[in-house]
């Protein structure tokens, strides 16, 4: 057992092991950065060509899986007169006068019914897991946008977790092995080596979701190409009012570029409807600060500082 205590990682200089255990993140970052990325092979492939139509619904797909799809969807019932939203926060609801709705399609009626009675704009989430026919369109949509190559391909969400495992068995089991020499010593001044291994983590988990999202390389290639072929419709939502717009010009700035886009265009009145309302905190940031509200000034410093303390060295 004396060999666990006394090596030449466990002997080595506190300022030393960190310049090193610094070097093993980077090189263990790198390398699973790189073999994720080489995972997804689609990204040799050309974006396709942008259509002379476009289908919203497939395009919301495509960047925000269920939920940009039934966000859109809602949009499209409550453009054709068929929802409204009333009250602050925003309710959905049967919009007054509105069309028969036998003339919808079996999907949209499914949400048409679901907001039978008034409800938040965002419940409507449950559909994308308990709704029958949404999952349906949900899937023909997955598979139809899986054979064009772009989502993520099996092989990267196979890859990925097995790989950031590794990773993170390799940087958290290096630091825990130093920390416990470290505190076996006497040893206190111990907080730049966990600080290292706190943000590590972070930036492995980082990039291992963004391996593993929901588009592959050439999906994202794609939806850039869209908003570049788009971006003069956005630019005209800005300047111009709605019945000068493209029939469709709302679905489709909210397919490509998001609900939020639409906050400067005739529909601003949509751009936060998906997205529940900030809770009022009582939290310990202050008496009287506004540390709940929704990020205005940028930086708050409720619960800042680190308290790494006498960080001076990585344990020895």
């Amino acid at each position: 057992m004396n060999w666990l205590l006394h090596n030449p990682i466990a002997d080595l200089r506190g300022p030393d092991f960190l310049a090193l255990y610094a070097a093993v993140i980077v090189a263990t970052l790198v390398l699973v950065h790189r073999y994720l990325r080489s995972r997804d092979t689609t990204g040799s492939l050309h974006a396709p060509p942008v259509p002379p139509k476009i289908d919203p619904l497939e395009i919301a797909f495509l960047r925000g899986n269920r939920a940009e799809l039934i966000h859109v969807l809602i949009l499209g019932l409550i453009d054709r007169n068929y929802l409204e939203t009333a009250g602050t926060p925003a309710q959905i609801i049967h919009a007054k006068g509105h069309p028969d709705p036998r003339h919808l399609s079996p999907v949209e009626r499914e949400i048409f019914d679901h907001f039978a009675t008034p409800q938040n704009a965002w419940s409507a989430a449950r559909l994308a897991d308990s709704g029958p026919l949404f999952d349906r369109l949900a899937k023909a949509y997955e598979q139809k946008l899986h054979a064009e190559f772009l989502l993520c391909p099996p092989a990267v969400a196979t890859a990925a977790v097995p790989a950031g495992l590794a990773a993170a068995a390799l940087i958290l089991g290096l630091g825990g092995y130093k920390l416990c020499i470290a505190l076996s010593r006497g040893r206190t001044n111990v907080g730049f080596l966990v600080a290292l291994a706190i943000v590590a983590t972070i930036i492995l988990l980082v990039i291992v979701a963004r391996a593993s999202r929901h588009t592959s390389a050439r999906g994202r290639a794609y939806l850039a190409k869209l908003e570049l072929a788009f971006d003069k419709l956005r630019e005209r939502a800005a300047l111009e009012p709605a019945a000068h717009l493209a029939a469709d010009a709302l679905l489709i700035l909210a397919a490509i570029y998001g609900t939020a886009s639409l906050a400067k265009t005739p529909w601003k009145n949509y751009a936060r409807l998906f997205t529940p309302p900030q809770q009022s905190s009582s939290s310990s940031c202050g008496s009287g600060s506004s540390c709940s509200s929704s990020s205005d000034g940028g930086g708050s410093s409720c619960g800042g500082g680190g308290g790494c303390g006498g960080c001076g060295g990585g344990g020895d």
